[in-house]
C-alpha cells in the first residue's frame, strides 16, 4: 500500500494487525513500515516526531538490522 502511495491505508492496516497482545517479533517486524506509513500519511510536526520516535525504537529493538537503520535515516530526511 505504501508503494501505491496511500500510506493512511498502510497504517490502518499495520494498526489493525498490532491488536490484543504485543508480539516483540512483530513489533520488531513492523514498527519501520508503520513509522513511515505515519510520516506520509501525517505531514504535521507533531507526526513526524511521533514516527521518528517509532524508528528509534525499531533501531533499539533490532539494532542489528539495517533496515531500521535505513528507516531512521530517511525519517531524518524528512525533517
Amino acid at each position: 500500500m505504501l508503494q501505491c502511495g496511500e500510506p493512511a491505508a498502510a497504517a490502518g492496516a499495520l494498526v489493525s494487525s498490532q491488536r490484543g497482545e504485543v508480539d516483540i517479533g512483530e513489533l520488531r517486524e513492523s514498527i519501520g513500515l508503520r513509522a513511515v506509513a505515519k510520516a506520509l500519511s501525517h505531514h504535521e510536526e507533531e507526526n513526524l516526531n511521533e514516527a521518528w520516535s517509532m524508528a528509534q525504537k525499531g533501531v533499539m529493538l533490532a539494532p542489528w538490522d539495517r533496515r531500521s537503520w535505513e528507516v531512521l535515516a530517511y525519517l531524518r530526511s524528512r525533517r
